[in-house]
């Protein structure tokens, strides 16, 4: 069996605190050296491009970034990759794609992140939204009571952790999650924060059907404040969160009585309403690509 000794990349964390045994990755990740280097290359970038950097940061970090998580997920279009500096943000977004006329009928568990579920509990309040959450205990049983739920159809959100952060118990496998869901027109979103980069995950088969949401709090080790979600096409033509921008063009015409929305051939309107980026996140965005190869190549080694 071979051994991977990543203690050297670790220095700067092992160094602050040298007798600390981290074994709480599901909660907060020591961070390689890598990340550090990549915060300092970010303010770098910043000081010699002042506003240009966004050119930088379009044109060259996001898309490497996009391939980084692709690949990692098996997607076979990196540009089906959204960033925002919170999973909340893309919480928010993807409920005001839901028409307001009744109760947004939501399928999901009992033991969901705090985001999904103070959320969700405030909406209730005001008749919003109208829940049906499926017990995440006993853990062996979740999958087939929660595909058995999902069957019964007519929900216009279904919403799942791939890694519940409560005990550490899946959902099942995400294919069998979407197969399971009888209606296309429902949204199906995957939180897969305690999965990415902790269980190997393969959405080749269901990219054009399920969004996935992750970010490098936990495993990815790249700290907080970047997320992403994957969003497949054809879901949510116009949500009235519009976000940050929907893209630099529509920014800069004249103002309309109209949104603009950018329209590409199957791309999602989700995905471009969502902010690509936020002036709250830059600091670790254009940290992420720099840190992307060197943990790729170490989950490429852990995964063998």
């Amino acid at each position: 069996m071979t051994i991977l000794d990543l203690r050297a990349d670790f220095s700067r964390f092992r160094r602050a605190a040298p007798r600390r045994i981290n074994l709480a990755a599901h909660s907060h990740h020591e961070w390689p050296d890598v990340t550090f280097e990549a915060q300092m290359h970010c303010w770098d970038d910043a000081a010699r491009l002042a506003g240009d950097k966004w050119r930088l940061v379009f044109g060259e970090l996001l898309p490497f970034v996009q391939r980084g998580i692709a690949a990692i997920l098996n997607l076979p279009d990196p540009s089906t990759i959204a960033i925002a500096p919170n999973t909340h943000e893309f919480l928010r977004r993807i409920l005001s794609c839901f028409e307001t006329k009744r109760a947004i009928r939501i399928l999901t568990s009992d033991a969901e992140f705090h985001t999904l579920r103070r959320q969700l509990a405030r909406l209730e309040e005001d008749g919003i939204v109208a829940c049906t959450y499926i017990p995440a205990d006993p853990p062996d049983a979740f999958p087939a009571r929660f595909a058995e739920a999902a069957a019964r159809g007519r929900y216009d959100l279904v919403f799942v952790s791939q890694v519940f952060f409560t005990t550490g118990g899946t959902c099942g496998e995400v294919d069998a999650v979407v197969a399971a869901v009888p209606d296309r027109e429902t949204f199906i979103v995957i939180d897969g924060y305690h999965g990415f980069m902790a269980r190997p995950t393969d959405l080749a088969k269901v990219a054009d059907r399920v969004f996935y949401v992750g970010g490098g709090y936990k495993y990815a080790m790249a700290g907080e404040g970047v997320c992403f979600l994957h969003c497949p096409p054809g879901f949510g033509p116009r949500p009235r969160d519009t976000g940050w921008f929907a893209e630099f063009g529509a920014l800069a015409a004249a103002p309309g009585k109209t949104i603009a929305y950018l329209r590409t051939a199957g791309a999602s309107s989700v995905r471009r309403s969502i902010p690509w980026a936020c002036t709250a996140c830059t600091p670790y965005l254009p940290g992420w690509p720099h840190a992307a190869s060197a943990l790729r190549r170490c989950t490429r080694t852990l995964l063998r």
